[in-house]
């Protein structure tokens, strides 16, 4: 189970005045502002990328409970090796049960190929624009492929930690999140134990992580960081942290406690 988390209280006359791209009614739920805390109302631009959600995309969609609606493919489309969907949620206080906690995530429709996940890439609010305390998650579709400790238990996750910058200061948040994702769906990572990838936005840092389900094989994890690293294009003196979902299952958390890494520079060979 990730950090605990529940969606926010809705206010109907918010929910009518509110204009999302994209409409979801979740079951469970008396309001679409909900998933507008994620979904953005304006159309970000992307290279090659379809703007506008096909005719047949723009009914309703139905969220039952944190399983992800597949998106119906398109002939011609460019097909990923498996099929990924959004989750989110947000952070809360205390313990809940599992049972509690699975019914706070909401997904977005499952998708399976590149033109898919640009549909709805291009209009989820920017890393920047999401309220402190939210998740957003991207995971492989698949049974129990849920972003929960819960569902991992021998795995674990990667961890970056980025301190927030002043109001002035740029931020790298919003490309090294798109870039993580990318890289994810695209297999960068060359390893199918890589189940989901995370955005954390906290009131004094930000985290990303990487999702792996299986700790098993210590070649296998340290080279998902090694990779993370390239694909983030991180200075070689970077920290990154480590946490199985063991402990945080006993410390109920998905960050605190994580063990730090810094990996060795890779020496070539001296010529004789």
């Amino acid at each position: 189970m990730a950090e605990k988390l529940a969606p926010d209280n809705a206010d109907k006359n918010a929910e009518q005045d509110a204009n999302p791209v994209f409409e979801f009614h979740i079951q469970g739920s008396d309001s679409q502002t909900e998933a507008q805390s994620v979904v953005s109302s304006t159309t970000i631009q992307a290279p090659d990328a379809p703007l506008e959600p096909k005719e047949s995309e723009q009914a309703s969609t139905e969220v039952t409970e944190g399983e992800p609606v597949p998106q119906e493919q398109t002939d011609g489309e460019h097909a990923l090796q498996t099929g990924w969907c959004f989750w989110y949620d947000r952070k809360v206080s205390g313990h809940t049960n599992v049972d509690e906690y699975k019914s706070h995530l909401r997904s977005l429709d499952a998708f399976h190929t590149v033109e898919g996940f640009w549909r709805y890439y291009v209009h989820l609010k920017r890393p920047s624009a999401l309220e402190v305390n939210t998740n957003l998650y991207l995971f492989r579709q698949g049974e129990n492929m849920v972003p929960m400790w819960e569902s991992f238990p021998e795995g674990g996750c990667w961890i970056l930690k980025l301190r927030k910058k002043s109001a002035s200061g740029p931020s790298v948040l919003s490309k090294l999140w798109q870039d993580l994702v990318l890289a994810t769906i695209g297999e960068a990572f060359e390893e199918p134990d890589v189940v989901g990838v995370g955005l954390s936005v906290r009131p004094r840092e930000d985290l990303l992580s990487v999702w792996n389900g299986d700790n098993s094989n210590d070649q296998v994890r340290f080279m998902i960081g090694e990779k993370l690293k390239t694909i983030l294009g991180l200075e070689e003196n970077t920290m990154i942290e480590y946490k199985t979902f063991k402990a945080s299952l006993q410390d109920m958390s998905s960050f605190r406690n994580a063990k730090p890494y810094v990996f060795a520079v890779q020496q070539s060979p001296a010529k004789h």
